[in-house]
């Protein structure tokens, strides 16, 4: 090695190794600045790459978002078809009650026009009965005289009594028979038998429908189980009830059981005790469901059976602020309910303000 730069003393050789030294020295420099020029390129790569990565997660937030909006469009549709479907079944049932009371009124027609000929034929015996009222109008004439009479010599008797000894006047008192009039009356406003018949173990039958039947003198299983189609519909115009409930609840067959002590099958199962909660509605409050079970509506299942406008009526008769509620969705959230579909009727009650349905 010494003897390797012992050839380096000339200045040629100081030179030559001086020149190496620069070449080696811009060769780093080059290097470097090359270096330092892809680092940068590689910087700006990175940052363009995560900023499409940023892009692309506001897209995919921009997707779901859009994807929530379209599931939720798909559930209010299926709402409204099932609601839809519910509809068209309770017209189906409102063209069969119809047509039943069509056949229903064609047989009180008959009826009617039987009475109608009947009566033609007894009205020469009413005429028979009116002439013998006016015969008996005579008589209380003749007696309404004699009573007069007997009244001015009563009259004389009470002056005479005044100025005669009282041994000497000793009027004898004559007693008619009493009237049977007043009795007649009192017997025919005692109508309420002795007996009586505890009518709410009826199914459909509560309290409130008890009251009314025995407004209309219905007080016992026998009068109930005696009824027939005309029997049916007057009761069930006398006590404002819905027209076709009685036949689909069975009252009579249901009180020819109870008449002969047998059990009356209320449900195929029994229902859980939260069925006869009908707060859990959107809508209902303690004050509508007593008034909803004061009605016969008594479980959701009855609820969900009850078409929209036999609600609104007896909302409508209720008056005061309970005219102020809207029960459309009523029917299809015990619906839900009664099928224990829970977590779709949250959903669907969620979508509902007040029971109503919002238009977002």
């Amino acid at each position: 090695m010494d003897n390797f730069f012992a050839h380096f003393d000339s200045q040629e050789s100081m030179a030559i190794l001086f020149f190496l030294i620069l070449a080696f020295l811009l060769g780093l420099l080059t290097g470097y600045f090359l270096r330092s020029r892809r680092i940068a390129q590689m910087r700006k790569a990175l940052e363009d790459s995560e900023k499409a990565h940023a892009e692309a997660q506001q897209q995919i937030t921009a997707l779901k978002a859009q994807l929530d909006l379209q599931n939720a469009d798909l559930k209010k549709a299926m709402f409204e078809a099932e609601e839809q479907i519910a509809r068209a079944s309770r017209l189906e049932e409102d063209s069969t009650r119809q047509y039943n009371e069509m056949l229903s009124l064609n047989a009180e027609i008959e009826r009617l026009q039987g009475l109608q000929l009947s009566a033609g034929n007894s009205m020469e015996g009413l005429r028979a009965q009116i002439a013998g009222l006016q015969s008996q109008v005579g008589a209380l004439d003749a007696e309404k005289t004699a009573l007069m009479a007997a009244l001015a010599q009563a009259e004389q008797t009470a002056a005479l009594m005044a100025v005669a000894p009282v041994a000497e006047l000793e009027p004898t008192l004559v007693f008619q028979k009493e009237k049977t009039v007043l009795n007649e009356k009192i017997d025919a406003l005692s109508t309420a038998p002795a007996e009586r018949d505890n009518l709410t173990r009826i199914e459909g039958v509560g309290p409130f429908l008890a009251q009314k039947l025995n407004e209309a003198g219905i007080f016992t299983f026998s009068q109930i189980a005696a009824w027939d189609a005309a029997d049916i519909g007057n009761i069930t115009q006398l006590i404002g009830y819905f027209p076709g409930r009685i036949e689909r609840d069975d009252w009579v067959g249901q009180a020819v059981k109870l008449m002969q002590n047998e059990p009356v099958a209320t449900a195929e199962e029994p229902l859980d005790d939260k069925m006869y909660d009908l707060k859990v509605i959107e809508g209902i409050g303690p004050k509508i469901e007593e008034l909803l079970k004061s009605a016969g509506i008594l479980h959701l299942p009855q609820l969900a059976d009850t078409p929209v406008e036999v609600i609104e009526k007896i909302l409508d008769q209720a008056g005061g602020h309970f005219r102020m509620h809207t029960p459309d969705t009523w029917p299809a959230q015990a619906r839900l309910a009664a099928n224990g579909n829970w977590e779709l009727l949250k959903e669907y009650q969620e979508q509902l303000r007040g029971g109503r349905e919002t238009e977002e």
